[in-house]
């Protein structure tokens, strides 16, 4: 991949050529936003326009309007992962039913001209195949992300240490009281006894 120095350097410095890349580098910028949208992945972007890491980051440093631009496009994309998770883990989706490997479908009645159920020879009623049998399905576990995101009465709970804290305060506890007998010890030192 070049990087915009070795373009420059090949190509000459006329005023049509500087309006020339002037375009290319537009057209490069919307390419790679474009791609982002779809993709939030910058070193794929990068190589769908042929310029490496950077030149897009030099871009970004410069093109306020870029850099706003890069920030919508990845900011959609975790949109769009925030409504899969959604979608898949609340919304669910259906699938067919399977029974010992076979897809399961509903039964239809056979009907005869008069709207009776026709029979076979046995005089079993006759059926034909309906509409596959639909199950619903989703992702417990995105689910669970989900409403660990935007539930507060799922989300994660810091976790307490109770016998920690006993302890730091027995321990508190423990060195004010020895601080308090060394003191009452000392002023027993310091004070006169009274023998008569």
């Amino acid at each position: 991949m070049e990087t915009d120095n070795e373009r420059k350097s090949n190509k000459s410095n006329s005023p049509t050529r500087a309006l020339s890349r002037e375009a290319e580098r537009k057209e490069a910028k919307e390419k790679f936003l474009a791609f982002l949208r779809e993709d939030p992945t910058v070193s794929l972007a990068c190589e769908h326009i042929d310029r490496d890491r950077t030149t897009v980051y030099d871009w970004r440093e410069k093109d306020q309007k870029f850099a706003q631009e890069w920030d919508n496009a990845l900011e959609r994309a975790r949109d769009v992962g925030r409504s899969s998770i959604y979608k898949r883990g609340i919304i669910g989706w259906e699938e067919p039913m399977v029974s010992m490997g076979q897809v399961v479908y509903e039964t239809e009645p056979v009907l005869d001209e008069e709207g009776e159920q026709k029979h076979d020879s046995r005089g079993r009623p006759m059926t034909k195949r309906g509409a596959k049998v639909m199950v619903p399905k989703n992702s417990d576990s995105l689910a669970l992300a989900w409403a660990k995101a935007n539930l507060p009465e799922y989300k994660d709970k810091p976790q307490v240490n109770i016998h920690a804290q006993l302890e730091d305060l027995a321990q508190k506890a423990k060195d004010e009281l020895l601080a308090d007998l060394a003191a009452a010890i000392d002023n027993e030192d310091k004070e006169p006894s009274n023998q008569s």
